[in-house]
């Protein structure tokens, strides 16, 4: 029997007021992620579906293709999971990072 397969990667919607920052520091922002979740990758929309100036959307890629092509549906990550991530994304500031980085 197949193990099930952990969602690994994630797309993030940044809320319409933060969208165009975060996409200029798109890096930075994946950056900051990926030291907090080392076992996920990440990708920043480049524009809000919704006009919500204050939530990020979490939103897990949910399929896996094996190296044979075979397709396989993840198993859902948690609740918190996606709560922790979206914590993270609303702490990041770019201005801090430059800071940072200088």
């Amino acid at each position: 029997m197949r193990q099930p397969v952990h969602v690994s990667q994630f797309i993030i919607v940044p809320p319409a007021g933060r969208s165009r920052d975060l996409v200029r520091c798109k890096e930075l922002f994946k950056a900051h992620l990926m030291r907090q979740f080392p076992r996920y990758s990440f990708d920043v929309a480049s524009v809000a579906v919704l006009e919500d100036d204050h939530h990020f959307v979490i939103i897990p890629i949910m399929n896996y293709v094996t190296p044979d092509g075979d397709s396989y549906l993840c198993q859902e990550p948690s609740r918190s999971v996606i709560a922790e991530i979206s914590e993270a994304c609303a702490g990041f500031s770019p201005e801090e990072r430059k800071r940072m980085v200088a």
